[in-house]
């Protein structure tokens, strides 16, 4: 097993025991993988034009690995959804494509490229649109009611992930794809040829889907999400005997 692929390994199994310990009720498995999402789609495109041999490519596809583990934990401990008719979403699918989409893109080093910044997807950047949408929904429905409108000073933090409305913030997502992709398209002009630039659309369009396809399961599980404590291995307890 190689370096890489042995601190990917160490970190899951060092997220699954914190998830053991604090117990999933509180979603701090999905609020864990968040994060490391928040951090890994901050930085992805500006570490994916840099060569191969480069030392923060080769770092970063530890954190890749390391996401695609914690999506396996999560789907170990999640026993299903509220909603027994529902499908379960599957984290680990998107994980794979982040990568995949990382390991396939490539520019050629012998140019500089010019840096790309994104949108990004999370909470912190949902939040004023959150924020604004629990007002004007408490604001609609005080006027419905006939009540005084209350105060709105508590619309002003971070919202958590079984707090969001499902359908307010798809809307964001496919907001913030348009808006990216839209900006790529103009990045992705600068590259030599059209034919890499169009490869290069392709991959980002697929790398979108799946940031936003993440975004939306994390929302699904946390609000829907129906999770067991770690069963204890058999190893363990045949060394016991």
């Amino acid at each position: 097993m190689d370096n890489r692929r042995f601190k990917a390994l160490f970190c899951t199994l060092l997220f699954a025991l914190c998830c053991a310990i604090q117990g999933a009720e509180d979603n701090k498995l999905l609020a864990r993988f968040a994060l490391r999402l928040d951090a890994i789609e901050k930085k992805f495109w500006r570490i994916a034009p840099l060569p191969e041999d480069n030392r923060s490519r080769q770092k970063f596809s530890t954190e890749l690995y390391e996401l695609e583990n914690m999506a396996r934990v999560i789907r170990t401990h999640c026993a299903g959804l509220k909603d027994k008719s529902a499908r379960v979403p599957d984290l680990y699918n998107d994980t794979i494509m982040l990568t995949r989409t990382y390991n396939q893109f490539r520019v050629n080093s012998k140019f500089k490229v010019r840096n790309f910044t994104i949108y990004a997807t999370g909470m912190h950047e949902y939040q004023k649109r959150h924020n604004k949408f629990m007002r004007d929904k408490a604001g609609q429905e005080a006027e419905e009611s006939g009540e005084k409108r209350k105060k709105t000073s508590k619309y002003k933090w971070r919202p958590r992930l079984n707090q969001v409305d499902i359908d307010d913030y798809n809307e964001f997502l496919d907001d913030i794809a348009d808006k990216n992709c839209r900006r790529f398209a103009g990045w992705a002009d600068g590259l030599k040829s059209r034919e890499k630039s169009k490869t290069a659309e392709d991959i980002f369009a697929v790398w979108q889907k799946s940031i936003c396809n993440l975004r939306m399961n994390l929302v699904i599980l946390a609000q829907q999400g129906v999770f067991r404590e770690e069963k204890k291995s058999n190893v363990s307890s045949n060394n016991r005997r």
